[in-house]
């Protein structure tokens, strides 16, 4: 997290605050249900995301890395 009234500066977390950020709420959006699920879609797309391979720790994904 950033402070306020300043650019950005963490370019990585900020990308990635902001992926989750707008693919949780296009899941709700488009599954059609109330608003205050989001924190339960922001939830399951940090839970997803962490279980994708990433070219940056070598084909392993995070919880690999971080449970190996």
């Amino acid at each position: 997290m950033s402070c306020p009234y300043t650019p950005s500066q963490n370019d990585r977390a900020e990308r990635k605050h902001k992926y989750i950020t707008e693919t949780g709420l296009a899941m709700v959006f488009h599954s059609h249900v109330p608003l205050k699920l989001r924190v339960d879609a922001l939830s399951i797309v940090s839970f997803t995301s962490n279980r994708f391979p990433t070219p940056t720790l070598y084909g392993m994904s995070p919880f690999e890395i971080l449970y190996a």
